[in-house]
């Protein structure tokens, strides 16, 4: 299969894939409807927070087993930090439901996916903030 560079880049957070497995919702056919073509990625520090929680979590082990489904990458640092350089250093939309990290995300330019109360995923929009 060639490479496409012209794929879109779509990071997850470790609060989106386990808020995609309590809920049963398809992250790839939610991401790929709103992005399009595109690459989806999960941080290495992702991986290592599902596996922190998944002794006490059944969500976050499944979770576990579903990130195999995606590309899995190197990344340095932890948790929301860690997930904002790995955006910025690809230039990636982000797919999290941590308000704070989608600020953080707006100001750098990058664009974030979170899920709606009808268990779909939206374009996040910063007026959207009570």
């Amino acid at each position: 299969m060639k490479n496409d560079d012209s794929a879109k880049k779509v990071v997850l957070d470790t609060n989106s894939l386990v808020y995609a497995v309590k809920t049963h919702v398809d992250l790839r056919d939610q991401v790929t409807y709103l992005v399009g073509k595109c690459e989806i990625i999960v941080p290495q520090c992702v991986i290592d927070e599902l596996r922190g929680l998944s002794s006490g979590n059944v969500n976050a082990r499944t979770a576990l087993g579903i990130v195999k489904r995606f590309i899995t990458i190197e990344s340095e640092g932890k948790g929301d930090d860690c997930v904002f350089n790995t955006a910025v250093g690809m230039g990636a939309y982000v797919v999290t439901n941590d308000r704070n990290l989608a600020l953080k995300l707006h100001g750098s330019g990058l664009r974030c996916l979170m899920f709606t109360s009808g268990k779909k995923l939206a374009y996040w929009n910063i007026n959207t903030i009570g």
